[in-house]
């Protein structure tokens, strides 16, 4: 006889309220586990609100699922242990109003795709659909809600009848004090073999049943199992002395004999789940038993004979007992046939694993296991390490992986791995259980150049392989509003009108001396190479009339600054930034590969972590490298990217052979990297998020996402890649600075593909553009949201005018006044503009 599987369910909607009456011993840990069965815009998930460890996974699988805000609603605590008081009115109100939201949505998706357009149409809301509710059990508080929600919801739970007639242990069992009331099985005649066993409701129960069973077999090994409690409070006593003090927490007991052989180990137990009688698709399940607990779950590895005669047996009892909720029928192999053991009336984790299974694998082999996790490892640090390893399993993208089914920080965690075979599977979970017990130490690490107590000289030259009159402008000027009034002092590049317009702005403005500013003649590009005498002069007076301590803070460290910079070495000054030893070796896009001509020896991001995701491409110093190097990676396009570039200066989208033989090396060595295909944030933008660090200190809670516009950036925003993506980079970000251990300023850029970070590029040892807005954010507005962006200032209307046009729009940040508004970082008239909101 076949079965009709869930699939048949359709796409009705389900309310998952896995509450319980108190009497489970894990009721805390059980409504968090329906998360993952959500569908998104279709289910709700009812979890308690006052549990720190349940929102934490809720608004991980919001995130990872795609899930709507209002899927998860969050109750009050004592409505999952149905506490009387529990607030089932608001319950219900929170509910009805979650339903509606989601079907407005609904009609309001329909209405978009009927019309062909993004607007939705205007109509009107449909008959309110009645939802599935699928509960743990049928308490008290359910039957009040069921009520309250008006034929809204159906309950998915046997009713206190059907129980009465049809008890976990009365199907299989006769009770010890009524052997003349057969058990349902005998009743139907099913012909399914069972153990020998008696239901008990008291100690003297227990000690008849225990003699009758010894009667036949005098060295009799028996197993208490708990009625209604789906597995938990099993055990099996060692002597017949122990059922003397046995408690009956969870109410009347099987006591079972123990047909498992004495030294047989892990024992297997093939089980079927279904639903609202019906069967739930995919492999069948099997529990993994060690003594009386269940160690984990796997798709089962019985002979197609033996699962195909288990799935007879389950549709004659489903048939029989006709039931309405979650159950399932347990198995062993006892003498080359199936022996029914367990009769399980709600729902299981073999539930949750096998709905999991198939709703996003059922055709693939599984298993899941639990485990206590540490307190300190959280799911998004978890989660980041399993993609990490390639082994991340995305809902409705992947095709294998691992994927957590439950996790409750310090508590307890599910893990399901799906894959192609077993031996994949058995792979995945040995590389999963290694991942959870990783302990990882990141040491704090503090600011010291940079400190506070320091006074600041900003001595910001382009490198001299920079080409562009706007980095000759913008680099030095950039950090004006850096300065603290009355003690750091700036150089910046005489002879250049709109600079020293910029510089009277931000001196009234910010309320800085005459004396803080220090201009060269302005003859060179390369700033550094100004530093005669007469500036040289002007520092040294500066810093001989001040008690600070001083320190250099240039771009980078270069010879040019070096160069002058020793000049000074009697005056015992700090450098914020590296040596140039470091920056030979950190303080290029070099480090992300191979070069090209040295195959064997790996490049130093992957000596440092393997694991980070970087492009294919090899770094190359001239054309027959080139070509070599595209062979290698065999792409149609590739990317050209000058070592020591910035703000995407020499950048080359190539696809040729012949292209890539005209490449002349302007600036040096070059990476040449596969094109990859880049994700977009919803507006159409590449993602393309960043991180940047002072001295080893990340600037900034969170990534921030680059305004691309080509190769170029213009401007910063609040990224919009996940949490999952930031937790990744922060820990690639993390490892790395505990190895090139900066003292200065740097940062790095990741690329968004198939919602992974890859490391893009690597802007170690020197200052980059986002420093700034984060720096002057810091100082003037600690904490709040900010937007930069670039853009030419007319060149007819002086950074006043502009000024005074926020003032009278009622939108100028005013330092050390606002709390919010429009500053210009930087407004060289004619050429350069930075802005920030804040």
């Amino acid at each position: 006889q076949r079965l009709r599987t869930s699939r048949s369910m359709g796409d009705k909607p389900r309310v998952w309220c896995l509450a319980t009456d108190g009497s489970y011993y894990e009721f805390d840990q059980l409504p968090a586990r329906c998360l993952p069965l959500l569908r998104k815009g279709v289910d709700l998930g009812v979890v308690p609100a006052e549990h720190d460890a349940t929102r934490e996974f809720a608004e991980f699988c919001k995130e990872v699922l795609n899930l709507e805000d209002d899927q998860i609603v969050y109750g009050d605590n004592a409505f999952f242990v149905d506490s009387p008081g529990s607030g089932t009115t608001h319950m219900a109100d929170a509910l009805g109003e979650a339903m509606d939201s989601l079907a407005r949505k609904q009609i309001g998706a329909l209405s978009r795709e009927n019309s062909g357009n993004s607007t939705p149409k205007k109509g009107k809301v449909a008959k309110k659909a009645v939802w599935d509710l699928l509960p743990f059990k049928r308490t008290t508080e359910l039957h009040m809600l069921e009520a309250k929600m008006h034929g809204r919801i159906h309950v998915l739970a046997e009713s206190q009848e059907w129980h009465e007639m049809n008890l976990n242990g009365a199907i299989l069992h006769r009770h010890v004090k009524n052997m003349d009331k057969p058990s349902i099985i005998e009743q139907l005649q099913l012909n399914i073999t069972t153990p020998r066993g008696y239901v008990c409701s008291n100690e003297q129960d227990l000690l008849v049943a225990y003699r009758m069973l010894a009667n036949e077999t005098p060295d009799v090994k028996v197993i208490i199992k708990p009625i209604g409690s789906s597995g938990h409070g099993t055990f099996a006593p060692g002597s017949a002395e122990e059922l003397r003090f046995y408690d009956f927490p969870y109410g009347d007991v099987v006591l079972q004999e123990n047909v498992a052989e004495e030294g047989e180990g892990a024992r297997l137990s093939p089980s079927v789940q279904y639903m609202e009688s019906r069967v739930l698709d995919g492999k069948l399940c099997e529990r993994i038993i060690m003594g009386s607990t269940t160690y984990g779950l796997r798709s089962s590895t019985a002979e197609d004979a033996f699962n195909e005669e288990i799935q007879g047996h389950a549709a004659k009892l489903i048939e029989a007992l006709k039931p309405t909720g979650a159950g399932g029928f347990a198995f062993i192999a006892h003498e080359g046939k199936p022996m029914l053991t367990d009769i399980h009336t709600q729902s299981g984790i073999e539930h949750f694993t096998k709905l999991f299974h198939e709703m996003y694998g059922q055709d693939k082999f599984f298993a899941s296991w639990s485990f206590c996790p540490n307190q300190a490892l959280d799911i998004w640090t978890l989660w980041t390490r399993l993609c990490d390893q390639d082994i991340g399993f995305t809902p409705g993208a992947s095709v294998k992986g691992v994927f957590p089914l439950l996790f409750l920080r310090g508590m307890t965690a599910t893990l399901i791995a799906l894959g192609d075979t077993e031996a994949e599977v058995t792979e995945m979970r040995v590389k999963a259980d290694l991942l959870v017990r990783l302990v990882e130490e990141i040491p704090k690490m503090e600011s010291v150049a940079l400190c506070q107590t320091r006074n600041q000289i900003w001595c910001q030259s382009p490198r001299i392989e920079y080409r562009l009159q706007t980095q000759r402008y913008n680099l030095p000027s950039r950090c004006i509003g850096l300065l603290r009034p009355g003690r750091d002092i700036i150089v910046l590049p005489g002879g250049h009108e709109p600079t020293k317009e910029y510089w009277e702005f931000a001196k009234d403005v910010l309320g800085f001396d005459e004396d803080q500013a220090i201009f060269t003649t302005g003859d060179s590009f390369c700033l550094d190479h100004d530093f005669d005498d007469v500036v040289l002069g002007k520092l040294r007076s500066a810093i001989q009339a001040s008690d600070k301590q001083w320190t250099f803070v240039p771009y980078m460290v270069t010879k040019e600054f070096e160069g002058w910079a020793t000049k000074m070495s009697d005056l015992n000054l700090a450098v914020f930034g590296e040596d140039l030893e470091w920056v030979n070796k950190f303080g290029s896009k070099g480090i992300l590969h191979r070069h090209i001509q040295s195959l064997d020896e790996p490049g130093i991001i992957e000596m440092i972590d393997p694991n980070i995701r970087v492009a294919k491409g090899y770094t190359c110093s001239t054309v027959d490298d080139l070509i070599e190097a595209y062979k290698l990676i065999d792409a149609k396009m590739v990317v050209v990217k000058p070592v020591f570039g910035a703000a995407g200066e020499g950048i080359l989208f190539l696809n040729t052979e012949e292209q890539l033989r005209m490449y002349d090396f302007p600036m040096g060595d070059v990476c040449l990297e596969e094109f990859l295909d880049l994700d977009k944030a919803a507006d159409g933008l590449v993602l393309s998020p960043a991180m940047h660090y002072n001295e080893g200190v990340l600037l900034g809670k969170d990534l921030v996402d680059q305004i691309m516009v080509g190769t170029s950036y213009m401007g910063w925003r609040k990224s919009e890649v996940p949490k999952s993506f930031q937790k990744t980079a922060d820990r690639y970000m993390q490892t790395f600075m505990q190895h090139i251990k900066p003292k200065g300023p740097g940062g790095v850029d990741f690329l968004s593909v198939k919602g992974l970070p890859v490391l893009s590029d690597i802007n170690t040892g020197r200052f980059n553009g986002a420093h700034f807005p984060k720096l002057f954010i810091n100082a003037q507005a600690p904490g709040s949201a900010f937007f930069c962006w670039k853009a030419a200032p007319s060149n007819v209307v002086d950074v006043y005018g502009y000024w005074n046009k926020l003032v009278a729009a009622g939108i100028a940040f005013i330092p050390g006044k606002s709390t919010e508004g429009v500053f210009p970082l930087l407004y060289l008239r004619g050429m350069s503009g930075f802005y920030i909101a804040i």
